[in-house]
C-alpha cells in the first residue's frame, strides 16, 4: 500500500469515526482546522466545492421560484415560468444583468402571450372603440379610444402619417397591462408598466445580442443598470412582481 492509499484509508476512517452519533463535534473541529490551516484560495477554487455551491443557489433558486409562483392559476405556465425565474435568480446571484433580463422578460412575455392569446386578441374589435378608464380624468389625460392609444400614429419629418397597426411585444404588453393592472385607476400606473417594460426589453435585447445596442435609448438603459444593478435587480422584480399579483386578481 503507498502512501497515497495510507491517507484515503485514513480520511475514510476519521469519515466514519465523525458520523457516529456524539462525534458530531468532529466536523466542527475540520472545518475550525480547514479554515485556519488551508490556503483558501485553493479550497475555493476546487470543483467539488464550487459544485456544492452552484447546487446550494440552484436549490435556493427553486424556492423562491415556488414562493414566488404559489397559488398561480394557470398550470400549463407554470413549469416555464418557474424555469425560467431560476434563471433569473440564479443569474441575479451570479453578477450576469443581461441573462437576468432574458429570463425576467421571458416570464412577462409568456403571461403576455397567454392573456393577449386567450383573453384579448378574440374579443379586439369589441375592445377597441372602448374609451381609456380611469379613477381621475382631466383635460390633460382625457378618454381616449383603446385602439388609438395602442396604436399611435407616426408623423414623419415630410408631414406624412404613418399608421402601423401590427401587435408587436411592446403593443400586447401595453394593452394586456391596461386590462390587469390600470383600467379603473391611476393614470401614472401605466406609464409606470410602460417603463418596466422599456428597461426589461433595452437589458433583454443587449444580453440575447451579445452587447450590442439598437438605440441610444437601449444604450442609456443598459448603462443605468451597470452603474447601480442593486437598484435595477430591485426593480425589475418589483415589476415583475406587481405583473404577476396583477394576473393572479384577473383570475379571481
Amino acid at each position: 500500500m503507498n502512501e497515497v492509499e495510507k491517507l484515503k484509508g485514513l480520511l475514510t476512517f476519521v469519515q466514519q469515526i465523525a458520523n457516529q452519533k456524539g462525534n458530531e463535534w468532529m466536523w466542527d473541529d475540520i472545518y475550525e482546522l480547514i479554515d485556519e490551516k488551508s490556503n483558501l484560495s485553493i479550497i475555493d477554487n476546487h470543483p467539488k466545492l464550487k459544485h456544492i455551491y452552484e447546487q446550494n443557489i440552484l436549490k435556493v433558486a427553486n424556492h423562491h421560484a415556488d414562493l414566488f409562483y404559489k397559488d398561480f392559476s394557470i398550470e400549463s405556465l407554470l413549469p416555464q415560468l418557474k424555469s425560467d425565474f431560476v434563471k433569473m435568480d440564479y443569474a441575479m446571484r451570479k453578477g450576469d444583468l443581461g441573462l437576468f433580463a432574458i429570463h425576467c422578460y421571458q416570464q412577462v412575455e409568456g403571461i403576455v402571450n397567454f392573456i393577449f392569446n386567450t383573453l384579448i386578441s378574440p374579443n379586439w374589435e369589441n375592445y377597441k372603440n372602448q374609451k381609456t378608464e380611469f379613477d381621475k380624468v382631466n383635460d390633460k389625460y382625457p378618454p381616449k379610444r383603446l385602439e388609438s392609444v395602442i396604436f399611435k400614429k407616426i408623423t414623419t419629418e415630410d408631414g406624412t402619417v404613418i399608421e402601423d397597426k401590427n401587435w408587436n411585444s411592446r403593443r400586447k404588453f401595453e394593452i394586456v397591462y391596461y386590462f390587469i393592472l390600470v383600467k379603473g385607476k391611476n393614470y401614472f400606473l401605466w406609464n409606470e408598466g410602460k417603463n418596466f417594460y422599456i428597461k426589461i426589453n433595452a437589458l433583454r435585447n443587449w444580453g440575447a445580442h451579445r452587447g450590442s445596442f439598437e438605440s441610444d435609448n437601449q444604450k442609456q438603459q443598459v448603462d443605468l443598470a451597470i452603474e447601480n444593478p442593486i437598484l435595477f435587480y430591485a426593480q425589475m422584480i418589483q415589476g415583475l412582481n406587481v405583473f404577476v399579483q396583477g394576473f393572479r386578481k384577473l383570475n379571481q
